[in-house]
C-alpha cells in the first residue's frame, strides 16, 4: 500500500498514514525498508515523489560529506534524463586518467631519483609497485562508490535500470511475435477452387 506523505506550503512534510510530521531522512528511511512512498502538494495535489526524494538525497550526501563533484552534478543537470550509465562512463575515465598521470609523474620522479643516485633502480622498482598496487586499490575504490551512488540515485528517481529496460525490451518483443503469430493463425485460409472437368 502507497505511503501517502503531504508537504505543506511552508515545505513540512505530513505523514498520512502515522499522523505526524516527517523529515527528509524518514522519508529515505521508508523507501530503503520498502514502502511505496508517494509525496504531494498539500494544496495541488501535484506529485512531488522525485522532487522530495532528489532533495532527500542531495541533504544526506551533504551531511556524509560526500558530495558528487561539481563537475559531475553540472553534467548530470545538463544531459536530464540522458542515461547515466554514459555519465558513470566518463566519470571512470576521468579517475583512471587522473590515476593514471600520478603514477607517470611518479615514475619520472623516482626515475630522477635513480639518475642523480639518490636511490637505487630496484628501490625505485619496489616503490613504483607499492605505487602501482596502492592506486589501483583506490581506482576500484572510487568506482564502487560511483557506482553505488548512480544505482541508489537511480533508485531514488525510480528510474529504470538497463537490465529492466532490456527486460521489457524482450517482454514487447515476445508479446509482438505471439501476437503475429496468432493473427496469422486466425485469418481464413483461401483454398483455391478446383476446376471440375
Amino acid at each position: 500500500m502507497t505511503r501517502t506523505i503531504k508537504r505543506y506550503a511552508n515545505r513540512k512534510l505530513y505523514d498520512t498514514k502515522e499522523s505526524h510530521y516527517v523529515s527528509l531522512h524518514d522519508i529515505l528511511k521508508l523507501v530503503r525498508a520498502g514502502e511505496d512512498v508517494e509525496v504531494s502538494d498539500s494544496r495541488t495535489g501535484e506529485d512531488l515523489t522525485s522532487v522530495v526524494l532528489a532533495q532527500a538525497m542531495a541533504e544526506e550526501e551533504k551531511a556524509k560529506g560526500s558530495v558528487l563533484p561539481l563537475d559531475a552534478l553540472k553534467d548530470l543537470i545538463k544531459r536530464g534524463s540522458e542515461s547515466l550509465n554514459e555519465i558513470m562512463r566518463k566519470s571512470r575515465l576521468a579517475s583512471k586518467g587522473a590515476m593514471q598521470m600520478a603514477e607517470e609523474s611518479a615514475s619520472k620522479y623516482y626515475r630522477r631519483l635513480v639518475d642523480y643516485g639518490e636511490m637505487s633502480e630496484d628501490e625505485a622498482k619496489n616503490y613504483l609497485k607499492l605505487l602501482s598496487r596502492s592506486v589501483t586499490r583506490r581506482r576500484r575504490s572510487l568506482e564502487s562508490e560511483i557506482e553505488e551512488r548512480v544505482e541508489a540515485f537511480v533508485e531514488a528517481m525510480h528510474l529504470p535500470s538497463r537490465a529492466e529496460l532490456e527486460a521489457i525490451s524482450k517482454r514487447v518483443d515476445s508479446i509482438i511475435k505471439r501476437l503475429d503469430a496468432h493473427l496469422a493463425a486466425s485469418r481464413p485460409r483461401r483454398t483455391r477452387s478446383r476446376k471440375r472437368e
